[in-house]
């Protein structure tokens, strides 16, 4: 017996089990790829709509379906994908409550099979290239965003940039992404004939990829778009074509998504998977809210962003100040600020407070030698008044006019000299004058008169 279609179906119908899970009331999202799992620009959608739907309020149950039609293509293997998506639903009894799909091959795959697999379910889309309303076949449960190209944008960042560089080569695989892009980009470079001259490199090998690329010189300039199945039917990551490519030549390399920055391409207006998946998913939760279907437009080309490498910029003498308005530069070294603003930091918070304490401090001595200052002035002058108080006798004092003692303060009567040694810093030396003298000892001043 032949298990070989029993465990691919069994694998398939795992790759359905759900990311998040919540209760009986949960809502469940389907998010089929056209693509594999582990191709850079899937897996950042990917990443994408489980943040989204995990920051959002309520309980969302999401499962992934990869239809791999990078690496598996032609109607046999879309009616046998068909069969067995037909097979997985009946036994795996999901009805889903809106589908989130990804890029051209999963729109085309759900127009012709979405109803009979899943029903009249609600589908957002990203990442479709030349998007027209005729790919909806009539259907009116579908909205989306489109994947668009800015062709015109990045020819006019090329001529600024590079103004002594004439001949432009395209490099766009034959897989249905790359026609689809062909099919744009002929529409496109009519309107720079008169500046540059184009050649398309379709046809190309991984093993002589060099002969292709090898006698590029100073007039030249590589646009890589779509690099994902060489002609032999080998599958090209897209770090492996970046890599090749860049590897191979010496000229500026421009690109349309961020899958291939920062890994050799000068930059240009660059498509975010990210964006894309973010913005399928906000209209998804808008849905999935209760907003109609049909009030949300197809959004057209949304989150494209001009972005440039730095180091890239350098080695082909590219100024920041000639890059277009609104550029976003990536992986320019840091300045000595960024590289040290941690020890300038806490140097600068460490100073800010000595100075502080030390601010602190001084005023706080000011203003104690002020009142010390204070204290003293009044000190003094409460002294000095004491003492002129008590050097200097004035007003009335009451003397006995006999004995001539003094009352003081207390009711007591002093002799003359007692009160007036206490009341003043005069010191007595005791002795008599003459009338007293003579009064008190007559017989010596008598004898004294005689003689």
């Amino acid at each position: 017996m032949n298990r070989k279609p029993l465990v691919f179906l069994l694998v398939l119908l795992l790759s359905l089990l759900p990311v998040f899970s919540g209760n009986t009331a949960s809502k469940q999202i389907l998010v089929m790829h056209s693509y594999h799992q582990g191709l850079l620009w899937t897996d950042s959608i990917t990443e994408a709509v489980k943040r989204t739907f995990g920051e959002a309020e309520g309980h969302y149950e999401l499962y992934f379906e990869y239809l791999d039609t990078k690496r598996n293509s032609g109607s046999d293997y879309f009616n046998r994908l068909t069969e067995f998506e037909k097979q997985k639903t009946q036994l795996a009894e999901l009805d889903f409550d809106l589908i989130i799909c990804s890029d051209n091959d999963a729109l085309d795959f759900l127009t012709s099979n979405g109803k009979d697999l899943f029903g009249p379910v609600p589908i957002v889309f990203c990442g479709v290239n030349n998007f027209t309303p005729a790919m909806l076949k009539g259907q009116r449960n579908i909205t989306g965003i489109t994947e668009s190209i800015d062709f015109h944008a990045n020819m006019k960042a090329i001529s600024r940039l590079h103004p002594d560089r004439s001949h432009i080569i395209f490099i766009v695989d034959r897989t249905s992404t790359g026609n689809a892009v062909m099919e744009e980009l002929q529409t496109v470079v009519k309107d720079y004939s008169d500046q540059f001259t184009f050649d398309y490199l379709r046809d190309f090998s991984i093993d002589n990829i060099d002969e292709s690329l090898g006698n590029l010189g100073d007039g030249d300039l590589i646009y890589l778009l779509v690099m994902n199945i060489d002609q032999n039917g080998v599958f090209i990551s897209y770090n492996d074509a970046i890599s090749m490519v860049r590897s191979e030549v010496n000229v500026p390399i421009y690109g349309s998504w961020d899958f291939y920055f920062g890994k050799g391409i000068v930059g240009g207006m660059l498509i975010s998977a990210t964006r894309q998946g973010e913005e399928a998913s906000r209209i998804a939760l808008q849905i999935l809210e209760g907003t109609p279907l049909d009030a949300i437009p197809v959004e057209k080309g949304g989150g494209n962003q001009f972005v440039f490498d730095y180091r890239e910029m350098e080695r082909f003498g590219i100024s920041t100040s000639d890059l277009p308005p609104g550029s976003s530069v990536k992986y320019a070294p840091e300045s000595f600020f960024r590289r040290n603003r941690i020890t300038i930091l806490t140097i600068g918070i460490t100073a800010s407070l000595f100075l502080l304490i030390i601010l602190i401090i001084s005023l706080y001595l000011r203003n104690r030698n002020r009142r010390l200052e204070e204290m003293n002035r009044l000190l003094d002058e409460r002294v000095k008044k004491a003492l002129s108080e008590v050097n200097t006798l004035n007003g009335l004092l009451p003397i006995c006019a006999r004995c001539k003692k003094i009352r003081d303060d207390s009711g007591y009567w002093n002799r003359l000299e007692t009160y007036i040694k206490k009341h003043s810093n005069a010191e007595f030396s005791h002795g008599l004058c003459p009338d007293c003298a003579a009064e008190i000892y007559p017989e010596h001043f008598n004898k004294k008169e005689e003689a």
